[in-house]
């Protein structure tokens, strides 16, 4: 009996013991949240401040992810005015930049990059075509900027190179076009060029459509241009030089035609280029060249003419008529 009532006794002040504890605890905690409250309010009276300063407040979580797309091949945010989907009524449903899945079609695929879901002829037609105009729309619209040339003078240029353009539409429309003096086109995938494309562009000294697709030259094509000096045309598809195809660029002093598929040139092709200094028709499939197509050139002073399907005889002959009835001082590269 009395082993018993030691052992209740023992119980009953363990549960004394374990009630203290917790009533102990509960006071630390509301002790803590009375200091906390007091800080805060120490620091509200000491700026003024209605609310709790930005560090004291609990952040709000953002949107879900699914509020905020990317496009899955650049990763960057999404807006509106550019979602393309990759299939529109197909169990594909990734989201790109028009000009990100573009450049994936006009590299010659034709499915979805991330599950090779094909599309349909209508979309890949729509997405291989990009103009200038849709760089426009887009979240990175070109930009003019200031460029210092060789002689440090700052010059107002347009940096197109290697986008992906298919179309010269909207160039009209960028900001501060009209002012432009160095356009680069390069490296782009630009086949055909609409007569009056460069109208008014009165400034333009620079003009690089090298790298493309160009397959003629058709006159008025650079009407509008006529203080251009310098004409890059070289590593395209051009085949046949037209008579007038230069009409307006009386002010000319370089032209590069090197690297195209060039086997006829018109009588009449060089029309119009007075200032003309420097010709460079290198690496072409140039068989036969009249000397009279040279006649108009009256300041040609250098011609790079090697690597065409002439025999090396009918060269040196075109070089000798050359000096001879055109500019004795005139440099003839032909090897």
């Amino acid at each position: 009996m009395k082993r018993l009532f030691i052992l209740l006794s023992l119980v009953m002040a363990t549960n004394m013991q374990t009630v203290t504890m917790q009533e102990r605890i509960a006071q630390w905690e509301n002790a803590a949240k009375t200091d906390v409250a007091e800080v805060v309010t120490d620091v509200q009276n000491a700026f003024g401040a209605k609310t709790k300063p930005a560090h004291l407040k609990v952040k709000k979580q953002g949107p879900p992810v699914a509020d905020k797309p990317e496009c899955s091949i650049c990763i960057d945010k999404i807006t509106s005015a550019a979602i393309t989907l990759s299939k529109k009524n197909g169990s594909c449903g990734h989201l790109f930049h028009k000009k990100c899945l573009g450049g994936w079609i006009r590299d010659d695929h034709g499915d979805c990059p991330i599950c090779r879901t094909q599309l349909s002829d209508t979309e890949k037609d729509q997405l291989k075509s990009l103009s200038i105009r849709d760089l426009i729309n887009s979240d990175s619209p070109p930009q003019v900027t200031d460029r210092h040339d060789q002689e440090g003078i700052i010059c107002k240029e347009l940096n197109l190179g290697s986008k992906g353009i298919t179309s010269l539409d909207g160039l009209q429309d960028i900001h501060g076009i009209k002012d432009i003096e160095r356009i680069n086109l390069s490296y782009n995938k630009i086949a055909a060029i609409d007569p009056g494309v460069f109208n008014d562009l009165n400034k333009l000294k620079n003009l690089n459509l090298a790298y493309n697709k160009i397959e003629a030259i058709h006159p008025d094509t650079f009407s509008g241009l006529d203080v251009l000096k310098m004409l890059h045309l070289g590593t395209n598809k051009i085949e046949t030089i037209y008579d007038n195809a230069f009409n307006g660029l009386g002010e000319l002093e370089s032209l590069f035609l090197n690297n195209n598929e060039i086997a006829t040139i018109h009588d009449n092709a060089f029309n119009g280029l007075d200032e003309l200094a420097s010709l460079y028709l290198k690496s072409n499939k140039i068989r036969r060249l009249n000397i009279d197509v040279f006649n108009p050139l009256k300041n040609l002073d250098f011609i790079m003419i090697n690597d065409n399907l002439m025999d090396f005889e009918d060269m040196k002959k075109l070089k000798t008529e050359l000096k001879e009835k055109h500019n004795n001082n005139i440099q003839v590269t032909i090897q």
